[in-house]
């Protein structure tokens, strides 16, 4: 791993200063000693893996934790950043939207991957479906931990989990008891602030919050040295949201949890150099809300049910100005959704060395995008999937995860995907697992419905997409082999996965002949329609690990690396097929260095390098890049007020291409002030 001067430095001021603090500090450590059980106690105990409570051993897949002592030191504002320091994760933007991805094969939405807060699904199968990352509306002070799948989990979450699931559990008001306000505040128009309060009895928790998140986007690349005008993407952004938690414990056995939340928000998109007429550079207004209510009751110490209810709404307006010589007009390209979630959930363990746990979930969705899908009237889909998956130890050493789901589509059909892994535990520190998964991911409306043209008086000026409605859902196999360590003596914990998943039916675009009638307009052979199908099949093979290093309370090193290649039967030599064999990069390393001094001083280092990248909206693959992040903070009291203020600079080591070469990430340098009270 080769690193530039600059980067390296950073790295070695930082391993000076843990080094500093693990040789020099000792007698500070021997008596922080009892303090350092939780560091050091048994794997931590998850809930993503199968929904049964599951230490990191007993689980049938990788899954890595990203604690709130990771979210602070990395000195992200948001969550998408947070997952650059996981093996496998790749992420950028479009325009003013974060994309998220793991092993590639996505391009502007992250439609293979599941997202959850507090196990609401975040994911739509409306527009182009996936997840929205920029109306998730969770402040990352008011998370707990991340729990991420690594790897397909259909069999637990349904088709929205083709390649893997990121499950974000917030704070109760019991763990964030009294107020705490947040301000950020520098270079590149960063304008940030947050404020909680919590409140906790006896019987009842509750937490509110609200917050704003605000910057100017990208800055502008230049092709090729010596170019006069340079290529931008139109990219600032500005959400505001308020959200809360309320959670109250009926009696001994019964608890109810209600959350809501609403978000409004102002991006930009298009383009703003070169002037394009068809992407000229506009606002896009944002506005979702939530509602959700669930009841649980403890029947035993395995034996619980619960029943969860979930309403949204999404709502984005857009208006595009286009100016062509032939048509100058102000278009409607906004879109809205409505949701409704039912899900009954129940756990059972038998004997002792049995469990599982079962449900039913019913989903009834409606898209409305008169633009982007040629009609007035909204689209309903439905869902309707039944999950089961079984923990049955063998033997003390020997586990064996089963799991399934049957599922209906009403656009596509029904589905069944299963899973078996067995782990084997040959220490007590040291599992071994092996198994397989099949899933399936579920078509979107947008590649079941597209239909964007261009009219003007009556005239047919442009077709850009046109979908048949013939496309079957995408298929994957997904073979893995992990393992995972935990050395307590050492301090140092590893997971490490090696996996194929060979996904089938592969959805792709591809150019059709214009609908009869479409006008002597359109009569020349330019003109490319694009229509979606299932195209052959891709492979995508690799290794990755994740290394956790804690000497002490005080000290953190987390380096996590990927190796991966994928291959396809598409077409050798096409530019689908070179896309997708890049859009993914061959290598990537993420590392993260944490050192807290008793002062009250902290400081960190996030270093990242990523590989060549073809992200699959983009016009030509990223460059690989390296990007340093750095974070000084200092925490004191003022009149009896803990406060804490933090020096953060993101790309530290200069900027570089995020996702296509009309957007740079340029250096950004802020400083964020937090009090508690």
């Amino acid at each position: 791993m080769r690193i530039e001067p600059f980067g390296r430095r950073l790295l070695i001021a930082a391993a000076m200063g843990a080094a500093e603090a693990v040789c020099g500090g000792t007698a500070a450590a021997e008596e922080a000693a009892p303090g350092e059980a939780p560091f050091f106690e048994d794997l931590p105990v998850v809930l993503t893996a199968t929904r049964l409570r599951q230490s990191l051993s007993e689980t049938p897949g990788a899954v890595s934790i990203i604690d709130r002592d990771m979210i602070r030191l990395s000195g992200a504002r948001e969550i998408p950043d947070v997952l650059r320091l996981l093996p496998g994760f790749q992420v950028t933007h479009q325009s003013a939207w974060p994309v998220v991805a793991y092993h590639g094969l996505t391009g502007q939405r992250s439609n293979r991957l599941q997202v959850l807060v507090d196990g609401r699904s975040l994911f739509t199968q409306s527009s182009e479906g996936g997840v929205d990352w920029t109306t998730i509306g969770v402040a990352l002070d008011d998370i707990e931990r991340i729990e991420v799948f690594r790897g397909s989990n259909s069999a637990t979450y349904g088709s929205d989990s083709f390649l893997g699931v990121v499950n974000i559990i917030t704070r109760s008001g019991a763990q964030s008891r009294g107020g705490w306000v947040e301000a950020s505040a520098g270079g590149n128009g960063v304008r940030d602030a947050t404020a909680r309060y919590g409140w906790s009895s006896e019987s009842l928790d509750l937490r509110v919050t609200a917050g704003h998140l605000a910057d100017d986007g990208f800055g502008p690349n230049l092709r090729k040295p010596g170019d006069g005008e340079p290529f931008q993407q139109f990219s600032p952004r500005s959400t505001s949201f308020i959200n809360g938690r309320l959670d109250a414990r009926l009696n001994a056995r019964d608890e109810i949890q209600l959350q809501a939340g609403w978000l409004t928000g102002r991006l930009g998109d298009g383009q703003v150099t070169p002037f394009d007429p068809l992407n000229p550079s506009r606002y896009e207004y944002p506005h979702a809300a939530f509602i959700e209510a669930r009841f649980r009751r403890a029947l035993g110490a395995d034996n619980e049910w619960s029943i969860s209810a979930v309403h949204g709404e999404d709502h984005h307006d857009a208006i595009a100005a286009v100016d062509t010589p032939t048509f100058q007009n102000r278009l409607d390209v906004g879109r809205q959704s409505s949701r409704n979630e039912l899900e009954f959930e129940h756990a059972y363990g038998f004997a002792g060395a049995t469990r599982l746990v079962w449900g039913l979930k019913l989903r009834d969705e409606r898209s409305l995008s008169p633009f982007y899908l040629g009609s007035d009237s909204s689209v309903h889909t439905t869902i309707t999937r039944l999950f089961a998956n079984l923990e049955w130890r063998l033997h003390p050493q020997w586990l064996l995860n089963l799991g399934a789901t049957v599922e209906r589509y009403n656009l596509s059909g029904s589905n069944f995907a299963p899973r078996a892994m067995l782990n084997w535990q040959f220490t007590p520190e040291q599992t071994l697992r092996a198994g397989v998964s099949v899933a399936h991911r579920l078509p979107s409306v947008w590649e079941e419905r597209a239909n964007l043209k261009l009219t003007y008086r009556g005239a047919l000026l442009d077709y850009r997409y046109l979908s048949s409605g013939r496309v079957e859902p995408e298929t994957v196999v997904a073979r893995e082999i992990s393992y995972v360590g935990d050395w307590r003596p050492l301090h140092l914990n590893l997971d490490v996965r090696a996996f194929w998943e060979r996904v089938g039916h592969y959805v792709i675009g591809q150019r059709a002949p214009l609908p009869a009638g479409s006008g002597p307009e359109l009569a020349d052979s330019s003109q490319s329609l694009i229509d979606f199908a299932n195209g052959g099949s891709v492979n995508v093979r690799g290794i990755e690990y994740q290394l956790n290093y804690r000497p002490t309370t005080q000290t953190r090193v987390t380096l996590s690396q990927s190796y991966v290649r994928i291959s396809s039967d598409l077409g050798a030599g096409t530019a689908t097929d070179e896309a997708l064999a890049q859009s993914a990069p061959r290598m990537q390393t993420s590392l993260l260095l944490g050192q807290a001094f008793a002062s009250g001083t902290e400081a960190s280092v996030v270093f990242q390098q990523v590989g060549q990248t073809y992200w699959l909206n983009s016009s030509i693959p990223v460059p690989s890049y390296r990007r340093v992040d750095l974070r000084l903070a200092q925490a004191f009291r003022s009149g009896g007020t803990p406060l804490t203020i933090a020096l953060i600079v993101q790309a530290a080591n200069g900027g570089y291409l995020d996702g296509d070469d009309t957007q740079r990430f340029r250096r950004r340098a802020f400083v964020t002030l937090q009090a508690a009270f």
